[in-house]
Protein backbone atom coordinates (compact mmCIF):
# COMPACT_ATOMS: atom_id res chain seq x y z
CA UNK A 1 0.00 0.00 0.00
CA UNK A 2 1.07 3.82 -0.64
CA UNK A 3 0.95 6.84 1.69
CA UNK A 4 -1.35 7.99 -1.77
CA UNK A 5 -4.71 6.96 -3.01
CA UNK A 6 -4.41 8.53 -6.73
CA UNK A 7 -7.11 8.86 -8.84
CA UNK A 8 -8.26 10.22 -11.78
CA UNK A 9 -11.30 12.61 -11.69
CA UNK A 10 -11.83 14.52 -15.14
CA UNK A 11 -9.65 14.54 -18.31
CA UNK A 12 -6.23 15.54 -17.46
CA UNK A 13 -6.98 15.86 -13.74
CA UNK A 14 -5.89 13.71 -11.28
CA UNK A 15 -6.44 13.90 -7.30
CA UNK A 16 -3.73 12.94 -4.75
CA UNK A 17 -5.74 11.83 -1.35
CA UNK A 18 -3.89 11.12 1.88
CA UNK A 19 -6.38 9.07 3.36
CA UNK A 20 -4.26 7.79 6.05
CA UNK A 21 -3.74 10.62 8.52
CA UNK A 22 -6.57 12.35 10.19
CA UNK A 23 -6.60 15.72 7.96
CA UNK A 24 -7.43 13.47 4.65
CA UNK A 25 -5.78 16.38 1.99
CA UNK A 26 -6.72 15.60 -1.29
CA UNK A 27 -4.40 17.71 -3.86
CA UNK A 28 -5.00 18.14 -7.49
CA UNK A 29 -2.59 18.15 -10.80
CA UNK A 30 -4.07 19.42 -13.53
CA UNK A 31 -2.22 19.14 -16.89
CA UNK A 32 -2.31 21.79 -19.52
CA UNK A 33 -0.73 21.40 -22.59
CA UNK A 34 2.54 23.06 -22.13
CA UNK A 35 2.50 23.09 -18.11
CA UNK A 36 0.85 21.24 -15.29
CA UNK A 37 -0.39 23.10 -11.99
CA UNK A 38 -0.21 21.37 -8.62
CA UNK A 39 -3.21 23.02 -6.42
CA UNK A 40 -1.72 22.24 -3.18
CA UNK A 41 1.09 19.52 -2.31
CA UNK A 42 -0.08 18.18 0.89
CA UNK A 43 1.27 16.82 4.39
CA UNK A 44 4.59 16.38 3.09
CA UNK A 45 4.72 12.59 4.76
CA UNK A 46 4.51 10.57 0.82
CA UNK A 47 6.84 11.33 -2.10
CA UNK A 48 3.86 13.43 -3.96
CA UNK A 49 6.58 14.60 -6.44
CA UNK A 50 7.58 11.15 -7.67
CA UNK A 51 3.80 10.24 -8.55
CA UNK A 52 3.43 13.97 -9.92
CA UNK A 53 6.31 12.50 -12.44
CA UNK A 54 4.68 9.17 -13.05
CA UNK A 55 1.81 10.67 -14.22
CA UNK A 56 3.17 14.04 -16.74
CA UNK A 57 6.93 15.29 -17.48
CA UNK A 58 5.24 18.59 -18.26
CA UNK A 59 6.54 21.95 -16.09
CA UNK A 60 4.94 22.11 -13.03
CA UNK A 61 3.98 25.06 -10.73
CA UNK A 62 2.60 24.60 -7.84
CA UNK A 63 -0.50 26.56 -7.01
CA UNK A 64 -1.37 26.92 -3.28
CA UNK A 65 -4.92 27.76 -2.07
CA UNK A 66 -3.37 29.28 1.16
CA UNK A 67 -0.07 28.68 3.53
CA UNK A 68 -1.68 25.97 5.90
CA UNK A 69 1.05 23.55 6.75
CA UNK A 70 -1.25 20.53 5.47
CA UNK A 71 -1.34 22.26 1.41
CA UNK A 72 2.13 23.05 1.27
CA UNK A 73 4.20 19.86 2.27
CA UNK A 74 6.36 19.28 -0.46
CA UNK A 75 6.38 22.78 -2.18
CA UNK A 76 10.07 22.99 -1.16
CA UNK A 77 10.38 20.25 -4.09
CA UNK A 78 8.86 22.77 -6.78
CA UNK A 79 10.93 26.19 -8.42
CA UNK A 80 7.60 27.84 -9.33
CA UNK A 81 4.73 28.47 -6.77
CA UNK A 82 1.91 30.68 -6.52
CA UNK A 83 -0.20 31.98 -4.12
CA UNK A 84 -2.38 34.81 -3.43
CA UNK A 85 -0.35 37.92 -1.72
CA UNK A 86 -1.94 37.97 1.24
CA UNK A 87 -0.54 34.86 2.49
CA UNK A 88 2.59 34.48 0.38
CA UNK A 89 4.99 35.44 3.49
CA UNK A 90 3.82 32.71 5.49
CA UNK A 91 5.05 30.19 2.78
CA UNK A 92 8.27 31.46 4.06
CA UNK A 93 7.92 29.98 7.53
CA UNK A 94 8.88 26.94 8.90
CA UNK A 95 7.07 24.60 10.68
CA UNK A 96 8.85 22.37 12.93
CA UNK A 97 8.56 19.30 14.56
CA UNK A 98 7.05 20.41 17.73
CA UNK A 99 5.07 23.08 16.20
CA UNK A 100 3.55 19.76 13.92
CA UNK A 101 3.88 17.53 17.63
CA UNK A 102 0.44 16.76 18.00
CA UNK A 103 -0.41 15.72 13.90
CA UNK A 104 2.62 13.47 14.60
CA UNK A 105 0.82 11.62 17.18
CA UNK A 106 0.24 7.90 16.12
CA UNK A 107 -3.77 7.81 16.58
CA UNK A 108 -3.96 10.68 14.12
CA UNK A 109 -2.54 8.29 10.94
CA UNK A 110 -5.01 4.95 9.92
CA UNK A 111 -1.86 3.96 7.57
CA UNK A 112 1.59 2.83 7.95
CA UNK A 113 3.64 6.31 6.58
CA UNK A 114 6.31 5.31 3.97
CA UNK A 115 9.88 4.73 4.71
CA UNK A 116 12.04 7.12 5.41
CA UNK A 117 9.14 9.38 7.47
CA UNK A 118 10.04 9.62 10.95
CA UNK A 119 7.04 11.46 12.72
CA UNK A 120 9.02 12.83 15.36
CA UNK A 121 11.09 14.91 12.92
CA UNK A 122 8.46 15.69 10.39
CA UNK A 123 8.98 19.48 9.41
CA UNK A 124 7.35 21.95 6.84
CA UNK A 125 9.71 23.71 5.29
CA UNK A 126 10.37 27.59 3.72
CA UNK A 127 9.26 27.81 0.39
CA UNK A 128 8.87 31.12 -1.15
CA UNK A 129 6.78 32.19 -3.64
CA UNK A 130 7.77 33.20 -6.66
CA UNK A 131 4.37 34.73 -8.30
CA UNK A 132 1.63 36.63 -6.55
CA UNK A 133 -1.96 36.33 -7.73
CA UNK A 134 -4.65 38.24 -6.67
CA UNK A 135 -6.92 36.98 -8.98
CA UNK A 136 -8.31 33.39 -10.10
CA UNK A 137 -6.75 33.23 -13.30
CA UNK A 138 -3.53 30.37 -13.64
CA UNK A 139 -2.50 30.07 -16.99
CA UNK A 140 -2.81 26.48 -17.76
CA UNK A 141 -4.38 25.45 -21.13
CA UNK A 142 -6.90 23.96 -22.14
CA UNK A 143 -9.40 25.86 -19.31
CA UNK A 144 -11.69 23.53 -17.03
CA UNK A 145 -15.42 24.87 -16.78
CA UNK A 146 -16.57 24.52 -13.57
CA UNK A 147 -20.40 25.59 -12.18
CA UNK A 148 -18.78 28.66 -11.26
CA UNK A 149 -17.19 29.47 -14.62
CA UNK A 150 -20.34 29.01 -15.92
CA UNK A 151 -22.43 31.11 -13.58
CA UNK A 152 -20.00 33.98 -14.54
CA UNK A 153 -19.99 33.78 -18.64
Amino acid sequence: MTWFDVKTVASGVTAFMEPGHFEEVISYLVAGRERAALIDTGLGIGDMSAEVRRITSLPVIVVNTHAHWDHRGENYKYANIAIHHLEAANLDRLVGSEQLAAQAAPAKFTRRTPPGFWPAQWQIFPSPATSLRCSPAIPITPALSTPMSRARA
